[in-house]
């Protein structure tokens, strides 16, 4: 807690980097460092461009991309550098980010729909583009290379060859509003959602696991 040293008590993110260092995001107290025991934070006064920081991604050179809500920043080499409405995002409030397998860099945003960051330019989808809903609350890649996007009252958005495909609760989804996704070893999504409990999608099938099975 803040007793121990940490920046805020309301934690947002958390990263492990590949030398074992954790980097924490808060919600107002900015971006904390645990390492060896020793905690250091970054704020406003180091160039990030904001405090609240809720997601956290990282590069294979060890760099890493922030969502927060004043835009996107990546962090290198101790400098934060910010991307926002003036460098092409539709939406500076961040709910997301990831990684894919190619290093672009995937941004769910709050009201601007789904933007993908690559060779220097912001390449942005929103329900024009077939996207259930410009609220995107979480984004991850599957081993296959497919990409889901989470959203925050439309379901589920399966991302594949420049096509999205939908899923809502009609599908068998018990909750429209996704908080996050991770995949397994054996190939399943495993999809956290408000309200619903938590969810595997294996072979086109939603399983829910939620208070009745001991959640």
């Amino acid at each position: 807690t803040t007793a121990d040293g940490l920046s805020s008590d309301a934690v947002t993110a958390l990263y492990e980097d590949t030398n074992g260092a954790l980097w924490i995001g808060t919600d107002g107290g900015g971006l904390d460092l645990l390492i060896h025991g020793a905690w250091r934070v970054y704020t406003t006064k180091e160039g990030l461009p904001d405090n609240a920081v809720f997601s956290i991604s990282g590069e294979k050179s060890g760099a890493l991309w922030l969502g927060t809500h004043a835009g996107l920043a990546r962090f290198a080499d101790g400098r934060f550098t910010s991307y926002g409405v003036k460098e092409g995002l539709d939406d500076s409030y961040i709910k997301s980010t990831y990684i894919d397998r190619n290093g672009a860099v995937w941004i769910g945003t709050s009201s601007g729909g789904l933007s993908r960051f690559a060779d220097g330019r912001f390449t942005t989808f929103t329900t024009r583009d077939g996207l259930s809903s410009n609220s995107v609350w979480s984004v991850f890649a599957d081993s296959a290379g497919t990409l889901w996007a989470g959203t925050g009252d439309a379901g589920l958005n399966r991302f594949h060859d420049k096509k999205f495909t939908p899923y809502f609760e009609k599908q068998g989804l018990p909750s429209n509003q996704i908080f996050t996704m991770f995949e397994d070893r054996e190939g399943s999504l495993w999809i956290g959602t408000k309200g619903g409990g938590l969810v595997r999608l294996r072979n086109g099938t939603f399983t829910t696991l939620s208070s009745r099975e001991g959640l």
